[in-house]
Order: C-alpha cells, then structure tokens, then sequence
C-alpha cells in the first residue's frame, strides 16, 4: 500500500481540522476584503476646525462585582468614581454594562442574589446624587441574573435597585438630544438567561424569540439618530439567538450602530490587555477590563462624526483623549474618515482634578514639543497641515502636565490613507467567533478523536488475527509505535474500551446530571441543553465547553495512562526493578493523582453550585470512580495473559520488517512468554 491505514486515518483528521482552521481565519479576518457586502462606506467630509461643536464624551464601567464578602475597596472606589470622577469628568451619559453585584457565596462556588450588595449599588448611586449630574445606564449581567425564576421574581433586584431597572427590565435605547441639535441613541442589550440558572452553567447569553424581535425593533427605529451605541454585558461571541441571525446581523441594522461596548471575559484575567476587533459588517467591538480587580473605566467621544476611546485606571491623571486624528487601528468604514485629511486642527480632550499647566504635542520624530491652546472645557487644539501625513503610518505624541504635578503622556497612531493597524490574534478570536459553536465543533472532534481512534485499533486487531497482514497499523516511526501498541491494549480489552470509547458517545446525547439549577427547581444537564421538571429549557452553550475541557483534561489524558499502565505489565523484568520502582512514585504523583484531583474538584465545586446530588450525575463522579477502579484493574488485577492476548498484533516479529529495524529491539519485550 501507498498509505498505510494509519497515515490514511491521520490524514483524514489533519484535513478535517485544516478545514475548520481555514474558516475559522476567514471569520476573523478584519481585511477590508472580507467585509459584509451590505456595509456602506461614509464619504461625507466635515469641517473639522477648533470650535467646540459637535462635540460629546461619555464613560463606561463594567463588571463592579460589589460584594459582601470580599474586597470592600470595590465599593468605596466606585462611590469615588461617581463622586469624584464623574465630577471632573462631566461625561453626557455613564454605561454600567452589567455584572452590577457578585451573587457569588463567601466560598465563590456557590450563587445567590444578596439584597444587600444590591443595596449597597443602590446607596453609592444616590449618596452621591449620581442622576442630577448624568444620565446613568445600567443594564444586567450574568452574575445579576443568578438564580432568579423569571423577571418578576422577588429577588430580581435590579428592578428596585438599579436606575434604569424599574422602567426597563431588559433591553432598551436611551436617546440623548445634543446641544446642536443631533441625536445619539444608547442601547442596551440584554442577553441574560431567562430563567437565570446559578453559577456555573449561567456564561453565554441568550436573545429568546420575544426578546430578539424587540431588539430589532430598536435597531430598525433608530432611523433618526446621528449616532448610536450599543453596548451589553456579553460580547457578540457569547450571545446565541433563537433564530437564522446572529446578533452582530440585528445591530447591524441599525445603520447608525459603530461601535459595541461589553464587558463579561474580564480580559481573560488580564491575560489579553486590549481585547477589540473590527467585525465583518464595520462594527467595533470593545470589550473593557473588569472594575472588580483592574478598576478600569473607558471615557469615548464622538468628535465631529469621529468615535475615539481610551481605557483608564481609576486614579490616573491627566486623562488623555485624541479625537482628530483618530487612531489609526479604530478606523470604521461608517466614519467619515477623509474629514481628517482636510482638518485644520489636532483636537485632544484632556481632564485632571487640577488645572492644567501644559498640554503640548510633537509628530513622529519631532524633538521640540509644541503647546496645545485651550478652546473650552477639556478641549485642547493645535493647527496642522495634514498634507504632510497623508500617507503610512505616523505618531502623535501628547503630554499633559497639572498644577499638581501629575503627568500624563501618549502615543497615539493614526493614519491619513485608511492603513490600518491589525488587532491582535486571540482578541479577534474571541469576539468574531461564535463561542458556542467553535466548542461544540471542539467537543465534537474530541468525541470522534477518541471513538475513531480506539475503534479502528480494536478493527485492525481484529483483521490481523484473521490473516490480513495490510491491515497491521505499524509506520516507520517508534514513538507513534510504541503508542499504538499501548492505545491497542484498552482497545482491546471490553472493561477498559467500553468506558474510554462509549462515553463521549454518551456524553453528546446522555444526561450529565441534575441538580437545583434555580432554589428548589431541579433540571437535568446535557451537552445540549438544561431541561427543568416543569418543561421549560435553556440551549446548550457552556456545557459545550464544559464537555470539551474533560475530554481535554480528564478523559483522554486518561486513555493515555490507562495504556501505559497495561503496557507496563508487557515489562515483567523491568516493572520489578528498584530504579522502575522510584520512577513509578514520580509518575503517579506527578501525572495520575493532578487528573484524580481535577475531576474531584468538579464534583466538589458542583456539589456546592447545584447541591450534593449534582455531584453524583455520571458526568461527575462516574469518571472518577470508573478511573480509579480502571486503573487499579490495569496495575495490579488484570492477568498478563490477557494483556498480551490483547497485543498480540504488536508481538509477532514478522512485521519487524514493515517498522524500523530496532523498534523490536528497544522494546526488549519477552516474545517467548506465552501470548
């Protein structure tokens, strides 16, 4: 044969992955090339000057997680953020994008809401007469949406503790007329689960059918607004729809809509500092750090058409903005972009809580700094002839100094031709997928991995032992020999096949467990879904992910050391030696234990999120009884006979000349025992 069945079987596999690669970089592609046809380019050109017109700012907060249990400095800094900054800031609007309060219990497993957290959201908000000074936006997250039945639930507390709760209870647009006369529309999108589930399986948001028909409405109405932001607690890659649409399609019907604001991945615990991208229909999606640990605030504007932001640490002064020219990564074909190229002036919104003594600039490599002349406000201007910049890339620079001596400095890119500067791999992977989706292939692949694999080597056992020597998996290489040898023996043993092979077959389509999702309301968990007692039912979403981290974690590596322990038996004479001995302590502790103390966790931290009888499900505890029970079996009880029966095709030396010419050799393994 040209191919052995082994390459053939490989092959298949890096196709089939190679494919889903190859769409998946189509996806997040950000290339103009790869926009959404229906996406229309603004070519107007507004006179950009030094006048303070057209002119607005706002600020958004996400993620305060006010707790009762832990870290009171959350809330004392946001009550300074609504006192003080806000102050200094005078922004139009405030966003709170969701995840208002913690609900977690002092244990941080288990969720509930807590009356008092809320109240304490509610107090910081009035004691510092938050609603006279701005208009204040709050919508709900995840964690104010643990278990709560339905809306009208007595501990739905956003309805009676938060400012836009009473009269909005889910998604809603806010339009705010400027002083020249525009309008820009604020819309707040609420994805929560409904009913909202506890902690863990509470992630990734859901747009319900009534839901999703109201958000289009907004989206289709806002015909009349100038601007229009959007912003939510989840990020578009964590939101299912019931229907065709994504949601990225129903914001972009609204043809005003340029940017998404979100919170919710916490930047992946600062893993990812700046998590944006550019989606396929124009939209920027900007995702802000959490106010819980990083205590970030983002302060936007639109200036003259132009949308600008930048991302703040609580207490940094002076805050630097550039609105003209605008960053060259944020560029939006809804912009009108060419206005820069003919604006007369450099336009930088500058706040401190003291008067600024210096705000100066400089371009590219410039040595000597330039003064900015103060318009108004926190306006600061500088002419220019943009002429001189009309093509690559180049660098502002700005320093901002105070009668404090607090100072500020930035470098901001822009670009006068429309070059872009790309965004980041791993942010335009995690907000121009679909979440669910891209675990749920994951998962997928997964499942066949371990079913294809550990079937097609009890198959060509099978074929072998009845003659058909073509059938043999054998390549030239010893270390994907020596793993299938050991892979064949619990291929070939039913105890150990029917468990490491059926079970993720089970897992797509079996019960994981149930639990006390919501109070005193159980349901039953699958992959696909969370179906209470009484009929109701939430889309799969998390537990996708859930499914694809055990076969990951837990599962496969499982397989891999259930093999070697039975192939550890084929070694009478070295199994028995001091030194094997030794290194068989280390083996344990270093790789068996960690993965018996993982799945041990899970039943530990679900028994506490959904009660002890989610910790028995066969999701839970089954894996760890059935392995630990597998692996004593393959070390100690299973009879060597039958091991070696069930390697056998591996054991006859006529293949010898089909591998390299020592892969017998380094075996050492004893032929002459009785097979």
């Amino acid at each position: 044969m040209i191919l052995s069945n082994t390459s053939l079987l490989l092959l298949s596999f890096l196709i089939l992955v190679s494919v889903m690669v190859q769409n998946l970089s189509h996806v997040i592609s950000c290339k103009d090339c790869n926009l959404s046809k229906s996406v229309t380019f603004n070519e107007n050109i507004v006179n950009i000057t030094d006048s303070f017109t057209n002119l607005f700012w706002f600020l958004q907060i996400s993620d305060i997680h006010i707790s009762i249990f832990h870290d009171p400095g959350r809330i004392q800094e946001f009550q300074r953020f609504c006192n003080e900054t806000v102050d200094i800031i005078k922004p139009s609007v405030v966003i709170a994008s969701g995840d208002l309060t913690d609900a977690k219990d002092r244990n941080e497993l288990g969720s509930q809401q807590y009356e008092e957290e809320w109240k304490h959201y509610w107090n910081a908000l009035q004691s510092t007469h938050i609603t006279n000074r701005t208009i204040w936006l709050d919508t709900r997250g995840n964690h104010d949406n643990f278990n709560l039945q339905s809306l009208d639930s007595p501990v739905n507390y956003f309805r009676h503790y938060s400012v836009q709760g009473a009269r909005h209870p889910r998604s809603y647009v806010h339009h705010l007329k400027l002083p020249n006369g525009e309008i820009a529309a604020f819309v707040a999108l609420d994805a929560c689960l409904d009913p909202g589930p506890r902690r863990p399986f509470n992630f990734i948001g859901v747009l319900d059918s009534p839901e999703l028909e109201h958000v289009e409405r907004i989206a289709r109405g806002n015909v009349n607004a100038t601007y229009s932001v959007w912003f939510g607690h989840y990020p578009t890659s964590t939101i299912m729809t019931q229907g065709s649409q994504h949601v990225r399609d129903i914001i972009g019907q609204d043809k005003k809509a340029m940017v998404y604001l979100c919170g919710h991945l916490h930047q992946l615990g600062g893993a990812i500092t700046r998590m944006y991208t550019r989606q396929q229909n124009g939209l920027l999606e900007l995702e802000l750090a959490d106010w819980k640990l990083s205590r970030m605030f983002r302060l936007a504007a639109y200036d003259h058409g132009l949308f600008s932001f930048v991302d703040i640490t609580h207490g940094h002064w002076p805050i630097i903005l550039v609105t003209n020219p605008k960053h060259a990564q944020f560029l939006s074909p809804k912009e009108p972009v060419k206005s820069m190229l003919h604006s007369s002036h450099i336009r930088i919104l500058v706040f401190s809580p003291s008067h600024l003594s210096e705000v100066s600039i400089k371009l590219d490599s410039e040595t000597q700094w330039k003064t900015c002349r103060h318009v108004a406000g926190p306006l600061y201007v500088h002419s220019w002839d943009p002429s001189l910049y009309n093509e690559d890339i180049h660098t502002l620079h700005v320093r901002a100094v105070d009668q404090s001596g607090r100072e500020s400095s930035v470098s901001h890119p822009f670009s006068l031709d429309g070059t872009r500067i790309p965004f980041p791999f791993l942010s335009r992977l995690l907000l121009m997928t679909n979440v669910t989706v891209f675990f749920q292939l994951c998962f997928g692949l997964l499942i066949l991995a371990c079913v294809v694999l550990l079937c097609y080597l009890r198959s060509t056992s099978y074929y072998v032992s009845n003659g058909s020597q073509t059938w043999h998996p054998i390549t030239r290489i010893n270390f994907i020999n020596i793993w299938l040898r050991k892979l064949t023996l619990v291929a070939n043993i039913d105890s150990f096949f029917y468990f490491l092979a059926l079970f993720p077959v089970y897992l797509a389509i079996g019960p994981w467990t149930l639990g006390y999702v919501i109070d005193n309301d159980i349901a039953v968990f699958f992959s696909w879904g969370t179906v209470f007692l009484d009929g109701r039912f939430l889309p799969g979403a998390l537990t996708y992910t859930y499914g694809f981290f055990y076969l990951m974690l837990y599962h496969g590596p499982m397989i891999l050391v259930l093999s070697h322990e039975l192939d550890r038996r084929l070694h009478p004479k070295i199994v028995r030696s001091k030194k094997a001995t030794g290194l068989r302590w280390v083996y344990i502790s270093l790789f068996v234990l960690p993965l018996f103390i993982l799945q041990a966790s899970t039943v530990h931290s679900m028994a506490l999120s959904y009660g002890v009888i989610s910790g028995l499900g066969p999701f839970v505890l089954w894996p760890l009884l059935v392995c630990v029970w597998l692996f004593f079996v393959a070390s100690k009880t299973i009879p060597e006979n039958r091991i070696r029966r069930a390697g056998a095709m591996w054991l006859n030396p006529k293949f010898k000349r089909r591998a390299s010419a020592s892969y017998f050799e380094d075996q050492k393994l004893d032929l002459t025992r009785e097979a």
